[in-house]
């Protein structure tokens, strides 16, 4: 909860108090991990954190923060990729060894105690391999494991609509960033977009048919905030509606915690 509390603070400090406002209570996902546990919020803190610190131009402190967020969620490290290529970019060669370097030794002794215990430095990554990628490469054809979760699908319509819907408003998204009017932000901040973009086409592409489509309404919360200013200009900036979602979020996101099917059959 504290980290959560974070990360919107941060959020409200790198773009502005609405998006801050819709970012906590737009996502059920959030909220659940927010409330009942999870790691999203402390890789949240740890991600906008490194953003905050590339802002001042502290490009090590945010590859330090950059690096213990990849330990966090893996998917951390395109920060670190943006860091690196814009140093590139700017032809500080130091900045780039010393953050390439940082990240480095912070991932090493993260991955020796695998290597130690288990003997295989990459333990978890061969798991993932193994139980979420079916022994195949983690990313496909982007959308393949989304279309064959729809078609295989055995979930209720609501978790279906729910999960779409998110797809949707990425994909609309990461269009909306690729207009003419969003060019001036992603020059200034440069190294958050690349995390965006890659991160996007991550998950559009990630092949396992059991989480793509399933657990979308998660993978898509980091970049979350930029989806919401791509639509700055259609946020409904009314108290009301921020209200009614602050109300309406956490009861759907609490029944979808119990399970839709069981809520209605108590009710019923």
């Amino acid at each position: 909860m504290a980290a959560s509390v974070v990360s919107v603070l941060l959020v409200w400090r790198l773009w502005n108090p609405w998006i801050a406002a819709f970012f906590a209570v737009l996502n059920l996902y959030w909220i659940q991990a927010s409330l009942l546990g999870g790691p999203e919020p402390l890789f949240m803190a740890l991600l906008f954190s490194s953003f905050w610190a590339v802002r001042k131009e502290r490009w090590e402190s945010g590859s330090v923060l950059a690096s213990f967020a990849t330990l966090v969620r893996p998917l951390g490290v395109f920060v670190l990729v943006g860091i690196g290529l814009v140093l590139i970019s700017r032809r500080e060669w130091k900045k780039a060894s010393t953050c390439t370097a940082v990240g480095a030794l912070i991932g090493g002794l993260y991955l020796l105690p695998f290597w130690i215990y288990f003997h295989d430095p990459l333990y978890q990554f061969h798991r993932y391999k193994q139980y979420d990628w079916q022994s195949g490469p983690p990313l496909g054809l982007p959308f393949r494991a989304i279309a064959l979760s729809l078609w295989h699908n055995r979930e209720p319509w609501t978790n279906v609509a729910l999960t779409v819907g998110w797809i949707v408003f990425a994909l609309a998204g990461a269009f909306a960033m690729s207009r003419k009017g969003f060019h001036a932000y992603i020059h200034e901040h440069l190294a958050e977009c690349i995390f965006v973009f890659v991160y996007l086409a991550f998950i559009f592409s990630y092949n396992s048919v059991a989480w793509a489509r399933a657990e979308f309404p998660r993978f898509v919360i980091p970049v979350l905030p930029f989806l919401l200013l791509a639509f700055d200009r259609w946020l409904p900036r009314s108290r009301y509606v921020l209200y009614g979602l602050g109300v309406v979020s956490p009861v759907l996101a609490a029944c979808s915690a119990i399970g839709i099917r069981n809520v209605m059959a108590t009710l019923r």
